[in-house]
């Protein structure tokens, strides 16, 4: 029968095997983060690329708002932006840009700021960290949560909107770690959007040098030779005897000055405002808020828009833009119709279909619209329409 082992010995044993355990432990808890570090790596280097490539930036946010539920183990996630046209300082709700989750989606278009965990960590540019979220007012309905994370999307001290995460009850609350990765991936989600749109408007620069030339060269020689045509006509005419060969003459004179009324107004747009005409920004503005929803939008404009000076068509788009972002979020209908009339006065009419202006609407974005009726010494009202829903009307004095 063998001599037992010494306690000694095995004392011993045991010491080297539990050193060994906590070793591999250790190493796979190292190899399990590197894997993690290098996912948010790759995140944050797609979402740049994307960004800088070019890609329809509701894509690119589309992405960055899945990656973060992904890749934070969390059972939904929700990117809130500023709404365009709103100063950050004077938002007091964010419009909700993507949702990403699990399960499907609940009708939630914006978050609130005011007295909200995501008012928090926008105003204080700080992220909040709950262990357990339920009972706390998050700015949205998010359902039965459990730990949640509010991340500001910012760079060079703008708040372009949050970031929420949140894990299902009674899951396990997000480590230092990852809420210090999260937090990067945000940042850098931020300044990829503002490189982007830097390089956004490095093009819009070189279009407008562009439309400088293309205005300058219409002015000094299209214009020039059409009126030489004009006046050699004009010459023509008042040597024929022939009446109708005269009219005919009258009449295509009359339409080389529309002609060049034409080009005239033409250059009036390739020199307008931000070097972009009205109806182009307008046209943007009703794209960019209906392009993913059912609504069909109808723009019509009478009237000379090159008249309005760059204060005012900077009222206008922001009130078609306001005007349309509420009918698509509200109103429940499936149409708008924008009404711009050039007199006098410029003024919007917006309409939809839909069931009226509900009575639990934050009136901030109400507001500025009249807000910047009052700066131009215009007026607005927003009454329900003869046939139902909303309709608002909007007008200021050119001078």
């Amino acid at each position: 029968m063998p001599d037992p082992v010494p306690h000694a010995v095995l004392d011993t044993l045991r010491t080297v095997v539990d050193f060994a355990t906590r070793i591999a432990i250790e190493n796979a808890r190292l190899h399990e983060w590197a894997r993690t570090r290098q996912a948010w790596i790759e995140a944050t280097r797609d979402i740049a690329t994307e960004f800088l490539a070019g890609t329809e930036p509701h894509r690119v946010l589309a992405q960055v708002v899945e990656n973060a539920r992904v890749l934070t183990e969390s059972a939904q996630a929700m990117l809130a932006v500023v709404e365009p046209g709103i100063p950050p300082e004077e938002a007091t709700e964010l419009g909700v840009a993507h949702w990403s989750r699990a399960a499907a989606p609940v009708d939630e278009h914006t978050v609130r700021l005011i007295g909200t965990a995501a008012g928090q960590a926008f105003a204080e540019r700080a992220t909040v960290h709950l262990a357990d979220a339920g009972g706390i007012d998050l700015g949205a309905a998010l359902g039965a949560t459990g730990p949640a994370l509010i991340l500001p999307l910012q760079t060079a001290g703008v708040v372009l909107g949050v970031l929420i995460v949140v894990r299902a009850p009674a899951a396990a609350p997000y480590s230092a770690e990852l809420v210090a990765l999260t937090a990067a991936f945000t940042d850098q989600a931020a300044l990829a959007m503002q490189l982007a749109d830097a390089q956004r408007r490095t093009r819009e620069l070189d279009v407008l040098a562009d439309r400088d030339r293309i205005a300058r060269d219409l002015h000094d020689h299209v214009i020039q030779r059409v009126f030489a045509v004009g006046l050699g006509l004009q010459g023509m005419a008042a040597r024929v005897d022939d009446p109708q060969v005269r009219q005919r003459l009258s009449d295509e004179i009359d339409r080389l000055q529309e002609i060049v009324h034409e080009i005239r107004t033409t250059i009036s747009d390739l020199h307008g405002g931000s070097g972009t005409s009205l109806r182009r920004r307008l046209e943007d503005a009703i794209r960019q808020q209906t392009a993913e929803t059912a609504i069909r939008a109808r723009l019509r404009v009478d009237g000379p828009l090159s008249v309005v000076g760059p204060t005012l068509a900077d009222h206008a788009e922001a009130v078609v833009r306001e005007s349309v972002s509420n009918a698509v979020r509200h109103s429940g209908g499936n149409s708008v119709t924008i009404e711009i009339t050039v007199a006098d006065e410029l003024t919007i009419l917006v309409q939809d279909n839909g069931s009226g202006v509900p009575a639990d609407v934050n009136p901030s974005g109400l507001a500025n619209l009249a807000q910047r009726a009052g700066e131009s010494d215009g007026r607005c009202s927003i009454e329900r329409g003869a046939t139902g829903g909303t309709r608002v009307h909007w007008s200021a004095p050119l001078s």
